[in-house]
């Protein structure tokens, strides 16, 4: 972007000399002007019905992100802007602030009124502040963490009005902030503008919802009909991608939950988990796997684990991290997905024809927006609505190869017909068989699931799934007996630092060797150890009290502070704080308060110098501490 001192400098004489002294003119008045550099002002006209400020912005990152609009507008020396060069600003996923700055220069239109639009519907907070000609400012805030009600202007995007007479000036500064991506497309509309680009934005949604509804209603009533579990699938899948789409389109928030900026901060992540195990699931069925690629349907079924964990994730852990999970997922099923489309094309397999037809173009889309989210592509027309386009067409091909398929096993089955005479015993057994193997396969993996939802993966104890299964088993087993229940509430101390001391490999070498430890020290066949989350175990006693309890956390809190752990010829030292908790449990009670005793109990031997053993004790009961 060319500055005024260097427009100006192309008006004198191209004289070597004079071309040599202008030159070095030039580069002293950008180094003298560098801390207060910034982009074009942007000239209004009565011609022009909208303008992209992409260029037409200044921004400054925040990373600290507690910069007010006060300090901003204050300190213009101490924070340097940068011009923006790009159309449509894409910082990518970060958890610094932007402040974004535009000066405004109504010359020529008539128009009063104008429309600021951010039409990425995804940022968390974006807030406005309008510096008007008497030195005032007005201020508005926007964003999906803002309820529906509160926006500015009522639509799907976040929209301000900016009062402009003819003849003013005005400089703008916004202040952005999002967990999602962090893409600024901005636009200043006239109001016909605007109304225009609605109008057109809105035909179009149409078509493209009226065909992914029509495909979604048509595969229903087929699944009704013939209830081949083929078209549910695809049913299931259509829906998910609709509410995906709806979600990042803003239309959900808009329509479905305007009161629920909460859980539309987190469908975009859970919808993405939701359509991509759909997804997988139809491909595996409609592929066949399990008979014709086992090796590559044991991956499918992990990535169905995993989607559903992406889904989940969306509900319990940061946003940043479901999103990252979702998308590098998404990138990682659509090649899976493809791969298996191309291997089965290549091994014959008739029905993977259409199949390949109707998913090039969607995983293409795919990658497309996934590259964009994580800011690799800029937001152009093809990257903002290539997943629309072909979703759309993905639809109405894949629907075109299930019924391809459904005339392969037509054709497939009359030609079986003709040949039962002779070959009937012989095709009997050999149905039987793969019916005995399938079944076989299939228990086989669900028990191997099972295996797998109540096993933590690192340390090879069970994982807090199943401890929320035994727990409230083992509470009503202990209040039918009015038998004591102890719980150990076990946490690493420092263990942040041996992360960052030693990287999180040795972390994960401690995690492993304490809860070896914690196992070693657990006899009885009852009792059980639990990892409840990060650096945290649970000891589950039934049967116990709370000397029994304090005497089996002593011998515990002993041992892990003599562990030898050992990593890359490195000895690192770790101790436990371990809290204590038992009762008898009655039924008027919840199994909550087992574990949020011996929490309680946990903290306070943290807070008593680690390394110690507390139970926990109302007001008639002493302290009980045990450890150094």
């Amino acid at each position: 972007m060319r500055t005024d001192a260097a427009r100006a400098a192309d008006k004198f004489p191209q004289s070597p000399l004079w071309f040599l002294l202008c030159r070095c003119c030039l580069v002293l008045a950008l180094c003298m002007a560098a801390p207060a550099s910034r982009a074009d002002i942007l000239v209004l006209s009565d011609t022009t019905e909208s303008y992209p400020l992409g260029r037409h912005l200044s921004y400054f990152e925040d990373k600290s992100g507690t910069l007010s609009f006060d300090d901003i507008r204050n300190g213009a020396g101490r924070f340097a802007f940068t011009p923006s060069r790009s159309g449509s600003l894409n910082f990518g996923f970060t958890r610094s602030v932007y402040w974004l700055r535009a000066d405004l220069q109504n010359m020529h239109s008539e128009v009063t009124g104008w429309f600021l639009e951010c039409q990425y519907t995804v940022i968390d907070h974006i807030d406005l502040y309008v510096v008007n000609p008497d030195g005032t400012v007005t201020s508005y805030r926007g964003g999906d963490a803002v309820p529906f009600a509160e926006r500015p202007v009522k639509h799907r995007n976040t929209i301000f009005r900016i009062p402009l007479v003819k003849g003013q000036s005005t400089r703008i500064f916004l202040r952005v902030q999002s967990e999602s991506s962090m893409q600024i497309p901005l636009v200043l509309w006239s109001p016909n503008g605007l109304l225009e680009n609605e109008h057109e934005a809105q035909y179009y949604a149409g078509i493209y919802y009226g065909i992914v509804l029509a495909m979604l209603l048509y595969n229903l009533l087929i699944w009704i009909s013939i209830r081949d579990i083929n078209y549910l699938y695809y049913a299931n899948y259509i829906c998910g991608w609709i509410l995906f789409q709806l979600s990042i389109d803003g239309y959900a928030f808009e329509l479905l939950w305007p009161d629920s900026p909460s859980w539309g901060n987190i469908a975009t992540p859970f919808f993405i988990g939701y359509g991509f195990f759909a997804i997988i699931q139809f491909s595996r069925e409609f592929l066949q796997l399990r008979q014709n690629m086992p090796k590559t349907d044991r991956a499918f079924r992990f990535a169905l684990w995993y989607f559903a964990l992406v889904m989940l994730s969306a509900l319990l852990l940061d946003y940043t991290i479901a999103i990252r999970a979702g998308t590098f997922g998404a990138f990682l099923g659509a090649a899976l997905i493809f791969a298996t489309g191309a291997v089965s094309l290549q091994n014959g397999i008739k029905q993977a024809r259409f199949f390949m037809l109707a998913w090039s173009v969607l995983l293409l889309s795919i990658f497309i927006y996934t590259l964009r989210t994580f800011g690799m592509l800029p937001q152009v027309f093809i990257t903002e609505y290539g997943l629309r386009i072909g979703s759309a067409l993905e639809v109405i091909l894949l629907s075109f190869a299930l019924a391809h398929r459904m005339r392969l096993l037509k054709t497939e089955n009359e030609r079986i017909q003709r040949h039962a005479t002779e070959t009937l015993e012989q095709r009997v057994k050999q149905r039987t068989l793969e019916l005995d193997r399938a079944l076989q396969r299939l228990a086989e993996a669900n028990e191997q699931l099972k295996g797998l939802s109540y096993t933590d993966g690192l340390t090879g104890v069970k994982n807090r799934i199943c401890f929320d299964r035994m727990i409230a088993s083992e509470w009503q087993r202990a209040a039918r007996a009015k038998a004591p229940l102890a719980l150990l509430l076990l946490d690493i101390d420092h263990f942040k630092r041996v992360n960052d001391n030693y990287g999180h490999l040795a972390g994960d070498a401690c995690l492993k060797q304490v809860a070896a430890a914690v196992q070693q020290a657990v006899r009885r066949t009852t009792d059980e150890v639990f990892r409840y989350g990060g650096e945290e175990f649970i000891i589950l006693l039934p049967h116990t009290g709370t000397d029994g309890a304090l005497h089996i956390a002593e011998n515990i809190r002993r041992q892990i502070e003599h562990l030898p752990v050992e990593f890359e010829g490195k000895r690192i030292a770790i101790t436990v704080s371990i809290g204590v908790s038992s009762l008898i449990p009655t039924n008027q009670d919840a199994s909550d308060i087992l574990v949020a005793n011996a929490d309680e109990a946990m903290y306070i031997a943290k807070d008593s110098g680690r390394n110690r053993v507390h139970a926990y004790a109302d007001a008639r009961k002493g302290v009980i501490e045990h450890g150094t």
